[in-house]
């Protein structure tokens, strides 16, 4: 019986899902976001494409060690430094630049619980720098790069229907990979409302050491 209990443990831990996993991967993980830009055009559509990866951390700055975020875009030649995030207490916060005197930011949230409201300052293309509530709609558990993941669903709506500006939004945070429409909103113009940025956002695949840990599942989508 004793044996058999053993077993059964071992047995449970090994299909246990993992959440020692960072919240956001980190540099020696060799991460590369794409993320696709689509916008109308005259005779059809039109694509760019952002690559995000990272570089050394930095350590011992504004009491937290920092993954350095850096963009590579299809229609901009160069590559630059966009910021930078850390994580603690199931949180991930992001700042522009490493002068502590300003103020870091939240980006996700991974503590909430189901119809919690999560409060993030943001830079919207239209409101400005705004506080939006982020609604945790729902909450879970599922596979992506063949690890158990938890998920947030989180929606927000600010601005009256009416409002030129009127935007929602409704995504996925998935622990170990980002905002499944963008990773790093503050880098680029993402609402719903095509009057505001004229482009459709979306994450097409996260690559780990050339490990495919997430794809939108488009054909091609890591290419």
């Amino acid at each position: 019986m004793r044996k058999s209990l053993v077993f059964l443990y071992l047995v449970l831990l090994n299909f246990a899902p993992n959440f020692s996993q960072s919240l956001l991967p980190v540099y020696s993980e060799n991460p590369e976001w794409l993320v696709r830009s689509r916008r109308d055009v005259a005779g059809g559509t039109e694509e760019d494409f952002s690559r995000y990866y990272l570089n050394d951390p930095v350590a011992d700055t504004c009491d937290n060690v920092w993954q350095v975020v850096w963009e590579t875009r299809s229609d901009v030649p160069g590559d630059r430094m966009i910021g930078y995030y850390t994580e603690r207490d199931e949180k991930v916060f992001y700042r522009r630049t490493l002068d502590c005197e300003e103020e870091e930011r939240l980006l996700y949230d991974f503590s909430a619980e189901i119809g919690d409201t999560v409060s993030i300052l943001e830079e919207h293309p239209y409101w400005g720098d705004i506080v939006i509530p982020y609604e945790v709609v729902d909450k879970g558990i599922s596979c992506y790069g063949g690890i158990e993941r938890r998920f947030l669903k989180v929606r927000f709506e600010i601005g009256e229907v009416t409002d030129f500006g009127y935007d929602w939004y409704l995504t996925d945070w998935v622990e170990g990979i980002g905002d499944i429409i963008h990773p790093f909103k503050w880098a680029e113009c993402v609402t719903f409302n095509d009057n505001i940025c004229h482009q459709q956002i979306r994450l097409q695949c996260l690559q780990i050491d050339a490990d495919i840990r997430y794809s939108s599942g488009e054909i091609d989508a890591c290419h």
